[in-house]
C-alpha cells in the first residue's frame, strides 16, 4: 500500500487462493496538500518467485463523500470491492481487493 512517499507492506498470507490480511495501516495525511491516489499492488509470493497479480490506484478524492472525509468509526467504515487493475497491457489480471477505509 501506497500514499504519496509512504509505502506500508502487508505479511505473506502462505498456501492461499483467497487470502485475507486484516491488517490496518494508518498514514498521516497534510489536507494543504492531499495525495492524489492511494496504489495497492498485490504480488504472489511462490516457490518460483513473485507474480504480480494485480494493482489499484484509488483516486483520493473517493475517500471523500460531499467534500466530507469518511470517518475512522467501526460503524461507519466503508467496505469496498475493487476489480484488480493491470500495470501493462502484457499483464494477465483477475481478482478484486476489499479495502475498509476512512479517516
Amino acid at each position: 500500500v501506497k500514499l504519496q512517499n509512504k509505502k506500508k507492506t502487508t505479511k505473506v498470507i502462505p498456501k492461499s487462493l483467497s487470502p485475507t490480511w486484516d491488517t490496518t495501516f494508518e498514514f498521516k495525511i497534510n489536507m494543504k496538500n492531499p495525495p492524489k491516489f492511494l496504489q495497492v499492488v498485490c504480488w504472489d509470493n511462490d516457490f518460483f518467485g513473485r507474480d504480480f497479480m494485480g494493482q489499484l490506484n484509488l483516486s483520493f478524492r473517493e475517500l471523500f463523500i460531499d467534500g466530507v472525509p469518511l470517518l475512522f468509526d467501526p460503524s461507519q467504515k466503508r467496505t469496498i470491492w475493487y476489480p484488480l487493475e493491470k500495470k501493462s497491457s502484457k499483464d494477465v489480471v483477475s481478482g478484486e481487493i476489499e479495502l475498509n477505509m476512512g479517516f
